[in-house]
C-alpha cells in the first residue's frame, strides 16, 4: 500500500489546506488524510483529518514522495498489548509523516453492554491474541 505523505494537499469542501502528515485505514474501507496546516507565527494549528475522497493534491509536491506502508497486523486481527494486557480487534491503522504505526483497537463492549473505549498503540506494544 502506497501513502502520499508530505504531499500539499487542499480540501475539495472547504479549501483547508496543509501538508498530508498521517493516514489511516479503517475497517470499514473508509480511509482519511491527516493535513497540518502551514504554521502561523509560531503558533500551533489544529491538524484536520479529510475523508481521502475530498482531498485533491496541491499544486506543490516538492517535499512529496510516496511511501511503501507494510502493516504488522491487519484490520480485524485480535491483539492484546504486551503490557497492560489491553485486549481487541484492530478496527483502523494509522502511518505518520515521522514513520511511526499506531493501531486503534476496539475492546468491545463491557458485560452489561457498555461500549468500552478504544485504545491507540504501537506496532512494538502489540502481539496477535490466541
Amino acid at each position: 500500500m502506497q501513502v502520499r505523505l508530505g504531499w500539499e494537499a487542499k480540501v475539495t469542501t472547504n479549501g483547508f489546506t496543509g501538508v498530508v502528515t498521517g493516514q489511516n485505514f479503517v475497517s470499514s474501507g473508509k480511509s482519511s488524510y491527516c493535513l497540518m496546516p502551514p504554521a502561523v507565527e509560531n503558533k500551533f494549528m489544529p491538524v484536520e483529518w479529510v475523508e481521502t475522497e475530498y482531498v485533491a493534491q496541491g499544486s506543490d509536491v516538492k517535499r512529496g514522495e510516496m511511501v511503501d506502508v507494510k502493516f504488522k497486523f491487519n484490520l480485524g486481527d485480535s491483539v492484546v498489548n504486551r503490557v497492560n494486557k489491553f485486549k481487541g480487534k484492530i478496527t483502523a491503522q494509522y502511518i505518520f509523516l515521522s514513520g511511526g504505526i499506531r493501531y486503534e483497537v476496539d475492546p468491545g463492549v463491557d458485560e452489561d453492554g457498555n461500549i468500552r473505549k478504544v485504545g491507540y498503540f504501537t506496532e512494538a506494544e502489540l502481539q496477535l491474541s490466541k
